[in-house]
């Protein structure tokens, strides 16, 4: 398997070693996994893209227990220590995933339910400050569907940009269903 990625491919997506329940089972880092996937891919000279900083999936118990007041105070650790540890080397992040349910609204998370809508934009200036060379995306999946999400999906994008949210990309994640 290793071969065939390095064979293969120019970028590598390193998706469950960066997510929360991964890197913070428990309140400390730990960038192990992460690191040897990282080292792996600096290796082969391939780019390398961050998956994801901010999801509601995969979110470690304690954060889930932690009161309301404090999820800003810890978003803005995680993504700062997560996202400067690989300054300059992770070129692409994708900093929020999959925020906007299918009806176009946006999803109740947990950071959601701290900070409201503006968890968004303050995640992509938390990341931005952390690396300001990194390329940052909102990611999500079913937004080559015409319809109530990538309806909003686009005027969230706008809005945010509009307002000067450092938000580079969007990634179409494809959970793909025939056309």
């Amino acid at each position: 398997y290793r071969d065939l990625v390095r064979d293969t491919f120019n970028e590598v997506t390193i998706e469950n070693a960066l997510k929360w329940s991964t890197l913070r089972k428990t309140r400390a880092f730990n960038f192990t996994d992460a690191d040897i996937l990282v080292g792996e891919a600096e290796s082969h000279e391939q780019t390398i893209r961050g998956h994801t900083l901010v999801w509601e999936h995969g979110l470690p118990a304690w954060l889930l227990a932690t009161p309301l007041s404090q999820i800003q105070q810890e978003l803005t650790h995680h993504i700062q220590t997560t996202v400067g540890r690989y300054r300059g080397r992770i070129k692409h992040w994708d900093v929020v995933n999959e925020a906007v349910d299918p009806r176009g609204r946006l999803r109740g998370n947990i950071f959601y339910r701290a900070m409201g809508r503006a968890y968004i934009a303050e995640s992509f200036r938390i990341a931005h400050r952390a690396d300001p060379t990194a390329r940052l995306a909102y990611n999500d999946f079913d937004l080559v569907y015409p319809g109530p999400k990538q309806d909003a999906v686009v005027a969230l994008i706008r809005e945010l940009r509009s307002q000067g949210v450092p938000i580079h990309e969007v990634g179409l994640q494809m959970h793909a269903r025939p056309f």
